[in-house]
């Protein structure tokens, strides 16, 4: 092939202006979506469970913050087996 939009693996043609945008988009509501969802199980779990042992033990923020910020990985890689197993069925 000489010059030109190099084909895809289908042998069409590349990505399109439409189908960039497109994919931007999905990728935006996809990370709003996720940051919503972090944020949502941080602040649940936060008023649940551990808010009366902050206030008992006097935690600083910075501590608490710090703890969050380690536990995303693990809400966002593990919520599929810990929680709503029948959502999530094939």
């Amino acid at each position: 092939m000489c010059g030109g939009a190099s084909p895809d693996m289908a042998g069409g043609p590349g990505m399109t202006l439409l189908d960039r945008y497109l994919a931007k988009r999905f990728v935006a509501t996809l990370a709003k979506v996720l940051v919503a969802l972090v944020l949502l199980v941080i602040i649940i779990d936060l008023v649940a469970t551990r808010q009366a042992n902050i206030a008992k033990y006097q935690i600083p923020v910075p501590i608490i913050a710090l703890y969050y910020v380690t536990w995303i990985p693990a809400i966002l890689f593990n919520i599929r087996r810990r929680r709503w197993p029948y959502l999530f069925q094939v």
